[in-house]
């Protein structure tokens, strides 16, 4: 049995527990909730207070902002994956005074927590820090109750700033874009690729652009 994962790996099938016949093809859930950790310490915080729901990814992501965020933690709580009212986490948020927050909730979690947050106030005094909160997926719904929110994430085409969008142009003028109408370019395998990894390199034919190439 081979197994190819689209979404992020947990960070123990990267290490010892890595095994070949696993592949993650995304990224690590906790290294992307490094980048905020760096953050929290560059600016100074002294005090944090962390949430995210209880399962391998939450864990995941608070571990790695722990890995380069320097200061004490304030409180780290984990909640039931099912929890949409976050009412008691903020008035303990408020009863702690953190010098800032940072939270790893993903889709309509980080919906309700960020409006939950702004709603009490919170926003307006006290940094809220996120990783796999604010993103394409949330934004349409929250909107500018966002406002003022920092996200550390992963890259997307659509970052609205002068050098992402000097980036963009650059790799299509260089590798072409992917459109509606446009063609795309195949790899054809001889044998099912997950059948054996080894059939990868066995191939019967390439498109290119659309021609038929032997």
């Amino acid at each position: 049995m081979f197994l190819i994962s689209a979404n992020a790996g947990p960070p123990p099938l990267a290490g010892a527990a890595c095994s070949p016949f696993q592949y993650a093809v995304a990224f690590q859930n906790d290294n992307v909730a490094e980048v905020v950790g760096k953050y929290a310490t560059d600016q100074g915080y002294k005090k944090v207070f962390m949430l995210a729901p209880n399962y391998q990814a939450g864990k995941d992501m608070l571990s790695g902002f722990k890995r380069y965020y320097k200061g004490p933690v304030a409180d780290e709580i984990y909640t039931p994956l099912n929890q949409l009212d976050f009412s008691t986490e903020i008035t303990q948020i408020a009863a702690s005074k953190p010098d800032a927050v940072f939270i790893f909730y993903p889709a309509g979690l980080g919906v309700n927590f960020v409006r939950q947050f702004q709603q009490a106030g919170l926003l307006k005094t006290l940094p809220l820090l996120s990783t796999g909160t604010i993103d394409g997926i949330t934004l349409s719904a929250l909107k500018e109750s966002a406002l003022g929110v920092k996200s550390g994430h992963l890259w997307a085409p659509d970052i609205d700033n002068p050098t992402n969008h000097q980036f963009v142009d650059a790799f299509e003028a260089t590798m072409g874009t992917v459109d509606e109408g446009k063609n795309a370019d195949l790899v054809l395998p001889d044998s099912n690729p997950i059948d054996n990894v080894a059939n990868l390199g066995k191939i019967s034919a390439v498109v290119l652009d659309p021609n038929h190439q032997d």
